[in-house]
């Protein structure tokens, strides 16, 4: 609780993942993925409820034995294009409906992003009260590129395609720091994600994260180099 505003975490994995099978299964460390993101969520001082919204009965199952109770499977937005978001919106109203309890804030987590951490939740969630916000994205800083040097690549013609053609020829130390969104820990207003069914509402702001926290596993690739960042 935060100025007694109740927090409930939805912690979104769904069951069919295609570039890594059962990713939120795959062993991570001395744990899964998915037992690793509750592990980290319990950790957090300030959240009330943490609620699993999946629609695999083994990750149900792998949940349970992390000490979460998984009474009800989402039962929409389960396919690969709907937005996490969405889904998301979908297990808070699930969670409301189901316990008769009514939330202030709703926390997003997502186990492929397996750094964050309880302090690193807590300090968002600092972050998004201290500053009134209606709803925070956490981002994170290129730091081996620039993004306004990338293209596209037509390999049936062979030709080459800058995405920004203002500036693909500048020197990095003139472009400056630019930002990417990561799926490290959103926060919304409960009646804002209600509303717009998105973190994205009119307004919605940024919080920063180190490189580390903001790994984001989608390919078998970055599994692997997550893995190299495992203390």
């Amino acid at each position: 609780m935060l100025d007694k505003k109740k927090i409930i975490v939805i912690i979104s994995a769904r069951g069919g993942s295609k570039r890594i099978k059962n990713k939120n299964l795959s062993k991570f460390g001395k744990n899964n993925l998915i037992g690793n993101c509750i592990e980290n969520a319990k950790k957090s001082k300030l959240i009330d409820k943490i609620v699993i919204n999946t629609d695999s009965k083994k990750i149900k199952s792998a949940a349970e034995n992390c000490g979460i109770s998984v009474p009800f499977l989402r039962k929409k937005y389960a396919d690969d294009k709907s937005q996490v978001d969405i889904a998301t919106w979908h297990g808070l109203v699930q969670a409301e409906n189901f316990f008769g309890k009514k939330y202030d804030i709703v926390v997003q987590l997502i186990p492929n992003c397996p750094f964050v951490t309880g302090k690193l939740i807590d300090k968002a969630l600092l972050n998004f009260k201290k500053n009134r916000y209606r709803s925070q994205i956490s981002y994170s800083k290129f730091i081996y590129s620039k993004p306004e040097w990338a293209v596209k690549i037509d390999t049936q013609k062979k030709k080459i395609i800058h995405l920004n053609k203002l500036k693909f020829n500048y020197r990095s130390q003139d472009l400056g720091n630019s930002y990417y969104p990561t799926g490290v820990v959103w926060i919304s207003t409960v009646k804002a994600l209600k509303k717009y069914k998105s973190f994205r509402s009119p307004g919605f702001t940024y919080f920063i994260c180190d490189y580390r926290s903001s790994i984001d596993i989608d390919t078998l690739e970055e599994m692997k180099v997550a893995k190299f960042f495992i203390k």
